[in-house]
């Protein structure tokens, strides 16, 4: 075949293929449409050289097709398709035919080149996916492992009292100012519920606004109450407590910060003073 027959061919195969992807909604239209099938047309004459390079071109189409994002099932049966229609089908656009054995290595090639590139692009980006959500898993990590390390430092050296309660009021720790505020140990204080260390005059308010708190109804607790001390004397306390959640909002336990206040001193009575 002499070079302008062959360029002919390749030239009415662009057309043909373009034609048949033009109206299928795919990501390439004009001229990037129009680069694809003739680059892919050229390729595709290898079909008038046997069938080892027939199918090695149908590869290599395959995979064009799939890496130009063109992966609709349609598309590549109407890429197979035409293929056929114009290597085996007398038409305007024909200089000649071709083999039949060589246009079915073409078709194989380009449906088999078409369907492994696809998977391989489904696995990359599987993969990519997979090692996203890896990496945002390890940053959440070690962004909570940083905040768990704050919180125990601030914890452990607050001049404040710190209580950690689950949401039934059992306590699960106490930081050494509030062991030192109610006069308790943390192995007398751990899972111990709340409502026994209060004053009996606090109790009743104290398991209304609990409830409120634990059903969602009040965001968190300002008040001051009176707790009761190890030797049994009333402590007074300015008390903030909060619902901790995890990263979904679902409650996970009770943070409650103690402030002491100091007992007022008793107002010293005048003296009397007599006339001399």
């Amino acid at each position: 075949m002499k070079d302008g027959e062959y360029l002919a061919e390749a030239i009415g195969l662009a057309r043909a293929w373009r034609r048949a992807l033009e109206g299928l909604g795919e990501p390439l239209a004009g001229e990037k449409l129009s680069d694809l099938t003739g680059r892919l047309a050229l390729a595709a004459c290898s079909v008038l050289h046997g069938q080892q390079e027939a199918r090695a071109a149908g590869v290599q189409i395959g995979r064009s097709l799939a890496e130009a994002n063109l992966t609709a099932p349609c598309m590549v049966e109407n890429v197979v398709t035409v293929a056929g229609e114009y290597w085996l089908v007398d038409g305007p656009d024909r200089c000649s035919t071709a083999d039949p054995a060589c246009v079915a290595a073409l078709q194989g090639g380009i449906v088999g080149g078409h369907a492994d590139t696809v998977r391989r692009l489904l696995l990359a980006q599987q993969e990519a996916i997979h090692r996203a959500a890896f990496e945002a898993r390890q940053e959440a990590e070690r962004t909570a492992h940083a905040a768990h390390a704050r919180f125990e430092a601030v914890f452990a050296t607050a001049d404040v009292g710190i209580g950690v309660a689950d949401l039934n009021g059992r306590i699960l720790a106490v930081n050494q100012a509030l062991q030192a505020m109610l006069g308790y140990s943390l192995e007398e204080l751990r899972g111990r519920p709340v409502d026994e260390l209060l004053h009996p005059d606090h109790a009743c308010a104290a398991a209304a606004e609990h409830a409120a708190l634990s059903a969602g109804r009040i965001e968190a607790i300002h008040t001051r109450r009176r707790f009761r001390h190890r030797d049994g004397r009333a402590v007074s306390a300015s008390l903030s407590v909060r619902l901790v959640r995890d990263g979904s909002g679902h409650p996970l336990h009770e943070l409650a910060v103690f402030t002491d206040l100091p007992v007022p001193a008793a107002r010293a009575s005048p003296r009397s003073h007599h006339g001399g």
